[in-house]
């Protein structure tokens, strides 16, 4: 059985108002500890769990939501004006920071798979 998923465990889980990443998009939130409880329940064996490499065109992105969050704790839904005003900044900083930071290029892409065989 093979699993691609949304990763709780990278940069996503501290994006708010991202609407692909609500419901009914996404109704729950798959860590890696959650695709490896999946094995346990159903007598599966864990093969592979990989994360994709973030990719270029998110570099924007998560630079701009590591910007926020200096500024502003991570929610779901957050539709303050102070919210509005960071995001605004934070999208101009992503685009002059984004191209040239290379320690982005090793962080983790917001899908990971997972791969079952039956025990």
């Amino acid at each position: 059985m093979i699993i691609a998923v949304p990763s709780e465990d990278s940069f996503i889980s501290q994006t708010s108002n991202s609407i692909l990443n609500m419901p009914p998009h996404h109704v729950t939130r798959w860590t890696d500890k959650t695709l490896n409880n999946i094995a346990q329940q159903f007598n599966l064996e864990l093969i592979i769990l990989h994360h994709e490499k973030l990719q270029p065109n998110h570099y924007s992105w998560y630079v701009s939501n590591k910007f926020q969050n200096k500024f502003l704790k991570s929610k779901l839904i957050d539709t303050t004006f102070k919210r509005k005003i960071i995001s605004k900044l934070s999208g101009v900083y992503a685009l002059f920071f984004s191209k040239s930071a290379k320690s982005i290029k090793n962080e983790i892409g917001h899908t990971v798979l997972a791969v079952y065989e039956k025990k």
